[in-house]
């Protein structure tokens, strides 16, 4: 078995580790904005693995692929500023 054959396996297992890490980020944290961050970091994350192998963009034309990676990228990391400001 070759490793791309086993790829949506291991989409799946990086998304219950990444699951799992903004779980337990949140839990009993004392900065809750650093772990906002981290929670909104992992979600862009996921939603990026799962745009790439299950709805199959990594497949298809290049401007669909930048412009979904643009999206992810940048909506990340406007809501992942916004929490880490300081109010």
């Amino acid at each position: 078995m070759k490793l791309g054959d086993c790829s949506a396996v291991l989409v799946y297992t990086a998304l219950i580790c990444a699951s799992l890490l903004s779980w337990g980020a949140q839990v009993g944290s004392k900065y809750a904005s650093f772990a906002a961050g981290i929670v909104i970091g992992m979600a862009s994350l996921k939603s990026i693995l799962i745009g790439l192998e299950f709805m199959e963009l990594k497949r298809s034309h290049a401007f669909l692929r930048v412009a979904f990676l643009g999206w992810a990228i940048v909506l990340g990391a406007a809501l992942t500023g916004i929490f880490l400001i300081p109010k």
